[in-house]
């Protein structure tokens, strides 16, 4: 695993074997500013970052790490089309610590053929936004449909994180009192929404506008479902890509932790792990049964989510400063 370490003055990249064993892998001598984005190309030996410092997606060859090229983006705030450093970009900077702010305008995501996705602000207004797509030889265009300016709380769709199944993106927004939740963008450049609704912090399973997220964070898929990192409850929730979301793991960091007064520091509640049955079919539970049941596993400020498959999820937690492993039997 290759995660965003998100440091006071500027972040690494760490790497994490199977069996737990860290190491740094790039960025130790300051190379980075914040990252808001992380992916990886085996195909081409590489990974990809987006630096919200200096709005620019890097280039980091996995081979030697120490070399980091810049694929796209001239080094100042902007919107525009382009070539390499023809084009720019302007990158959300929030720290994914933080509870109560989501990470706006920010995520990326590889498709098949190696193009790199990432959400962004869009223009001087700080709720506008859009995603960008950038091939591997750094051509940089506007992805069709992504581009919002909304007018009002139920259009507030700034990308916190990205996610690809087939050809649509699905991407996670929200924070307190605008709409929380999951959209798709299709190829065709059709946007519409998954999962979620306009609403205060709360967590919430069921269908499509019955869902309930917290300041959502990132999202990774399959071809069969998307998991969530929904941050400020800390929990892994699950979503059909039809919209039918459940609680995998995470009590809810807002149900748990008040007496820590935020993110729990050493002595203060402690992360538990834990397991429980998941039923054959859904019919059989009631609608809370995967809420109640995912109290078996104490969270807090979830903010990465990666899907081995749907067996194996990873998911790393900023206020525990760990990460969890998840087993699906």
């Amino acid at each position: 695993i290759y995660v965003i370490d998100q440091e006071a003055s500027h972040d690494v990249i760490l790497k994490v074997t199977p069996a737990g064993v860290v190491t740094p892998f790039a960025g130790t001598g300051g190379a980075f500013g914040r990252l808001v984005g992380i992916g990886l190309d085996r195909s081409r030996n590489c990974i990809y970052v987006a630096d919200a410092t200096i709005h620019r997606v890097l280039k980091i060859d996995i081979t030697t790490p120490s070399t980091i090229t810049t694929l796209a983006g001239s080094g100042i705030a902007g919107n525009t089309n382009g070539t390499g450093t023809a084009a720019s970009f302007n990158f959300g900077s929030q720290r994914a610590y933080l509870p109560g702010d989501n990470d706006k305008g920010q995520g990326l995501t590889l498709d098949a053929a190696g193009n790199i996705y990432v959400g962004e602000i869009y223009g001087t207004t700080p709720i506008a936004s859009q995603i960008r797509k950038i091939t591997p030889e750094g051509v940089v265009t506007t992805l069709p449909g992504s581009q919002t300016n909304p007018m009002g709380d139920s259009e507030v769709l700034i990308p916190a994180g990205l996610a690809l199944v087939g050809t649509d993106i699905y991407y996670v927004s929200g924070y307190s009192g605008v709409f929380q939740g999951i959209t798709r963008i299709t190829s065709a450049g059709t946007r519409s929404v998954t999962a979620g609704r306009v609403h205060a912090e709360s967590l919430n399973d069921g269908t499509g506008s019955a869902a309930e997220f917290s300041y959502p964070k990132a999202i990774a898929a399959t071809n069969t479902f998307l998991y969530i990192a929904d941050g400020s409850n800390g929990a892994l929730r699950r979503s059909s890509l039809s919209g039918q979301v459940i609680t995998l793991a995470g009590v809810g960091h807002r149900n748990t932790n008040s007496q820590c007064g935020g993110s729990c520091p050493p002595g203060g509640l402690l992360p538990l792990e834990g397991s429980f049955p998941m039923p054959v079919a859904l019919s059989l539970v009631g609608p809370d049964y995967f809420e109640e049941a995912a109290r078996a596993i104490r969270m807090d400020i979830v903010s990465g989510v990666a899907a081995q498959n749907d067996g194996l999820i990873y998911v790393s937690d900023a206020g525990y400063r760990c990460i969890w492993k998840i087993t699906l039997n």
